[in-house]
């Protein structure tokens, strides 16, 4: 599938083309696309989804989400795990208010 040149010029232009290529390979019961344009709104498409489909879809991408801040913040997660965290930002180390001092 070739492109023409405006669309070829796009900074996604050739992700589509391969996610494209990849439905085909796949042969997909159902699919779902979400975008957001450069003022902040978003859209979602669906294809063939049931409610089912929509929920099972949104953990995948809830997952990657967690997964990707958890990759990004790992030294300093680990920090907090070890107990090496500074308190300087006043907070508990406690799960109740009470036991603070301040």
């Amino acid at each position: 599938m070739a492109l023409d040149a405006e669309l070829a010029a796009k900074p996604y232009a050739h992700w589509v083309e391969d996610m494209v290529q990849e439905l085909f390979n796949i042969d997909p019961d159902a699919i779902s696309l979400q975008m957001r344009d450069a003022d902040g709104q978003t859209y979602t498409c669906y294809w063939n989804c049931s409610r089912d489909d929509r929920t099972i879809m949104m953990d995948a991408m809830r997952d990657d989400g967690l997964l990707e801040f958890v990759r990004m913040n790992r030294d300093e997660l680990l920090e907090i795990l070890n107990g090496e965290e500074d308190d300087e930002d006043g907070l508990c180390e406690s799960d109740t208010e009470t036991d603070c001092e301040g």
